[in-house]
């Protein structure tokens, strides 16, 4: 009976040693099974992964020379930051759909540049439906509205901004397109056809066209070129390669293509004073004049070629007395907006240093006496600048050779 009963007793003992060393063995289990399976997690969000298929490439492209890979910062954004959520349910969710992608590279969807085009339209409306389905939930992990600086932003995005917040009708994507890789043309992919061509159906043709979406359009739809344009538009004035051989007109390469938009609309609203300028071999004419009648296709082409322009400084005399001067004045009321002592442009300053001193000097003068739009930070400067300052950053930036 004494050893039925220490039987007995040591069965329960027994059961909860084993059922401590199963929970143990689980326990270890879920934290290899967590830790492995975080690790493979993040590793399907790298951006070698993403593009580790060969129909990727061309997006990858896209998304080194947009501004969310290659800036001034330094602070660059992968694929997973745009297009795959954080938090753990909707990531997992992202991850089960994607098996779709993965089916449709095996069956060849996509798999040259040709298709891809074809394509584009329809993968960029789902990216962005689903984005506005989740009020751009990926991009307000970076960007918050709310605590936007306003003061600091160019006009048209202050105002937009501002728009948003109190009519709450927006999200970050109806607007913020094609920022991160080429926005698609509705119509599908153009295909350019030449009179006499063999290899496509434009023989015969008395002009070149296009072929779109099916349907044959006149080569005006086709996107606009922006040498072609400058040529046409700017080059009597700020010369082929937007660097002027005249004093009175600024130039123009280099300019970012955020701030050389905004520019040219605010003279095409008046927003920005255009005087009446001829130049050699050309009709006396304004800015204003020049600018209103481009689209916006036209203008957006226009700015992208300004801007992979080199820039030219002025070879210009100057005072190197009032130069040393003029750069206490540039550090105390210019360096944050205009850096690099003028010379790197931005979204929201053009270039300064090496600019011709005539023009800078108009400008100056009427951002002093309030004739030019600006931002209240720049209006704040103006204020406080003293007799002679002006004079002195004209010498300063003329130095910037």
């Amino acid at each position: 009976m004494g050893k039925d009963e220490n039987k007995e007793q040591n069965e329960p003992r027994k059961s909860r040693k084993k059922l401590w060393i199963l929970g143990s063995v689980i326990f270890v289990a879920g934290i290899i099974f967590y830790g492995v399976f975080g690790v493979v997690l993040e590793a399907t969000n790298s951006t070698e992964f993403c593009t580790s298929c060969h129909s990727m490439t061309t997006n990858l492209t896209e998304l080194k020379e947009s501004v969310h890979y290659n800036n001034a910062s330094g602070v660059t954004a992968g694929c997973a930051d745009c297009h795959v959520p954080r938090s753990l349910g909707p990531k997992l969710w992202a991850k089960l759909m994607a098996a779709k992608d993965v089916f449709h590279e095996i069956l060849g969807t996509i798999n040259t540049p040709e298709k891809f085009e074809e394509h584009r339209w329809d993968m960029a409306n789902r990216v962005w439906d689903k984005m506005r389905a989740t009020d751009s939930r990926e991009c307000r992990e970076c960007h918050s509205l709310e605590k936007m600086a306003f003061e600091k932003q160019i006009r048209s995005a202050r105002k937009q901004h501002s728009r948003t917040i109190e009519q709450g009708d927006k999200t970050c994507i109806d607007c913020h397109k094609g920022i991160a890789h080429r926005e698609p043309n509705p119509d599908g992919p153009l295909v350019v056809l030449i009179k006499n061509d063999p290899n496509n159906n434009g023989e015969g043709l008395e002009k070149p066209v296009v072929k779109q979406g099916g349907a044959t359009l006149p080569l005006a739809t086709v996107k606009p070129d922006g040498a072609t344009l400058a040529k046409e538009k700017c080059e009597y004035c700020h010369g082929s390669n937007g660097n002027s051989e005249y004093d009175e007109v600024p130039n123009i390469a280099g300019f970012s293509a955020f701030y050389f938009i905004d520019t040219i609309k605010s003279y095409k609203t008046g927003a920005r004073p255009s005087e009446k300028f001829k130049a050699e071999g050309h009709d006396e004419t304004d800015m204003k004049a020049v600018t209103e009648t481009l689209s916006d296709a036209e203008l957006t082409a226009l700015a992208d070629y300004f801007a992979a322009q080199d820039f030219e400084a002025r070879e210009q005399e100057f005072d190197s007395k009032l130069a040393r001067k003029g750069k206490l004045v540039y550090r105390k009321y210019c360096k944050k907006c205009h850096t690099d002592n003028g010379r790197e442009p931005s979204d929201d300053a053009g270039i300064l240093a090496g600019q011709s001193t005539p023009y800078l000097k108009t400008q100056l003068e009427y951002f002093k006496e309030g004739d030019r739009e600006q931002v209240d930070k720049m209006a704040i400067a103006f204020k406080k600048l003293k007799e002679g300052d002006i004079e002195k950053l004209l010498h300063f930036f003329a130095q910037q050779q």
